[in-house]
């Protein structure tokens, strides 16, 4: 049996809130790798702040669950011995920005699944301040978005993963398969992403 580790972090303070963001991880087996992920993934969004709505909060929580990765199944929940801090947006009062608009993360793994290539990804929405003339991301949101990326896998290289899961057809839908692939880089496209909901 395989374990994945799920390091949550919720989005607070905008309209839409609250919203979840979601990192996989392989191999946590100790307490030290258990709170070094927690750590990279506030580092993350620490890293963006600039972006986030004036005003919102991002919370990666303590608590991490494990899952079986070939069931889903909820196995336990682990702890992280030092909690990690809030992180406050500190873009300036008054900039505006678009509910449920932002950028993605697309993070890319050598894995291959169900015949498909593996890659995962993060959507960081909504942001501030990052449409370029022509609608696309801007030069300067584009690498931010991609430096705090990089940095995470660079902190967190053999650990952090993409899960990927194969269901039935339903209804319900039952997980009957499972795999998980190394992040080995990440990239963003040059393209808004939206989302209709923020609770994935």
């Amino acid at each position: 049996m395989v374990d994945v580790w799920r390091v949550n972090a919720t989005w607070q303070g905008f309209q839409g809130a609250p919203g979840y963001s979601k990192f996989s991880f392989f191999a946590l087996t100790d307490a030290t790798k258990i709170n070094a992920a927690g750590a990279a993934v506030r580092t993350f969004f620490d890293a963006i702040k600039t972006q986030l709505v004036p005003g919102s909060t991002i919370q990666v929580s303590a608590n991490i669950p494990v899952h079986d990765m070939a069931t889903g199944l909820l196995i336990r929940e682990d702890v992280m011995g030092t909690p990690p801090a809030l992180v406050t947006s500190t873009a300036t009062g008054g900039t505006v920005y678009n509910g449920g608009v932002g950028a993605y993360v697309t993070w890319n793994t050598a894995g291959i699944f169900n015949g498909h290539r593996v890659r995962g990804r993060t959507y960081l929405v909504p942001l501030v301040t990052t449409d370029s003339a022509d609608g696309t991301l801007s030069t300067g949101t584009s690498t931010l978005l991609l430096n705090a990326a990089n940095a995470l896998i660079a902190s967190q290289t053999g650990v952090f993963c993409v899960w990927s899961r194969q269901f039935t057809p339903g209804p319900p839908p039952q997980q009957i398969g499972g795999a998980t692939s190394s992040v080995t880089s990440a990239s963003i496209p040059d393209k808004t992403g939206i989302l209709r909901s923020r609770r994935d």
